[in-house]
């Protein structure tokens, strides 16, 4: 651009100007050679940036996918899960996991048959023997008691017996008459005397002792809710309230409080703290087992895990 200036015919007067505007506008292209470096300078960075960024945004679509399709996993195993435990189930539906079965179906032996098993020996029928016995005569109708060819009288030549088990359950109310004895004499004193009250589980209670017994054991020997056991009297016509159950139960617990405390003492001196209901696996000491010989601890099922103590 410098090569292009002229240097035009100019008078003596103007020339300082022309060569103060020219050093002007010298210093201004310098000044927008070096801006307009910069701005490449920058624009490159700018570009490098936009770059570098572009990657790590794809970077980071490709692991939220990732994620999400892990969590898609992850909740599609737990609805199954969830089937499994809490769903209904039926009866007809086989228990074998047949997901890591790799052998030929072919050669999978056929399931053991229900039931009793062939040489094996059966189990022992029960004995009912010792229930009571409540005797019930079946006759013949008075009109069968004929010949039915001549219309002679039958008959009666002995019976035959057959048993069935029965269960009789009554609600019923238990009326104590208490007689009253007088004096037949003129001697001085009491005039009459009655005889002594049966003594209560609860005092001025209407409920006997039958009632908080079938109360008590249905409810920590069967662990069966109360509200169940009340209906079911309901339909016996014995509407009993719940309230009346909890505050007598609140009225029997000091009566077991010495039980409670005679457990806690046995549990004490045990080895081994068991105290749940429940039948978990424990652990329990193994003599002669391991590679030293000494006693160490093995997991056992524990059938005979104690009962809570309150």
């Amino acid at each position: 651009m410098e090569d292009l200036l002229l240097e035009p015919e100019l008078s003596t007067a103007c020339l300082p100007f022309v060569v103060e505007l020219l050093e002007r506008l010298r210093h201004e292209l310098a000044e927008l050679r070096t801006e307009v470096s910069r701005l490449r300078r920058e624009n490159l960075e700018l570009r490098q940036q936009a770059g570098y960024w572009q990657s790590r945004h794809a970077d980071a679509v490709r692991r939220i996918a990732a994620l999400e399709q892990e969590n898609a996993q992850f909740r599609g195993e737990n609805r199954k899960l969830q089937d499994q435990l809490f769903a209904r189930k039926s009866e007809k539906q086989s228990g074998r996991d047949r997901s890591n079965d790799l052998d030929d179906p072919s050669e999978t032996p056929s399931p053991r048959p229900r039931g009793q098993q062939r040489g094996r020996p059966g189990p022992q029928r029960r004995d009912y023997s010792h229930l009571p016995i409540r005797e019930q005569v079946a006759e013949l109708p008075e009109a069968e008691r004929v010949c039915p060819e001549c219309g002679r009288p039958l008959s009666a030549c002995g019976s035959e017996a057959s048993e069935q088990i029965e269960i009789e359950t009554t609600v019923y109310r238990r009326v104590v008459q208490r007689r009253r004895y007088q004096r037949a004499c003129a001697c001085p004193g009491q005039r009459t005397f009655t005889a002594p009250q049966e003594p209560k589980l609860i005092p001025k209670s209407l409920l006997g002792v039958s009632v908080w017994a079938d109360l008590l054991l249905d409810k920590f020997a069967s662990q069966r809710p109360t509200e169940r056991l009340l209906e079911q009297w309901r339909l016996l016509d014995f509407d009993l309230s719940a309230g009346t159950v909890t505050d007598g139960l609140r009225r029997l617990e000091p009566l077991f409080q010495a039980l409670v405390e005679a457990v806690i003492q046995r549990n004490r001196q045990s080895v081994y703290t068991q105290a749940d209901e429940t039948r978990w696996l424990v652990f329990v000491e193994t003599k002669n087992k391991g590679s030293s010989g000494n006693c160490v601890l093995s997991l056992e099922k524990s059938g005979h895990a104690g009962h809570s103590g309150g």
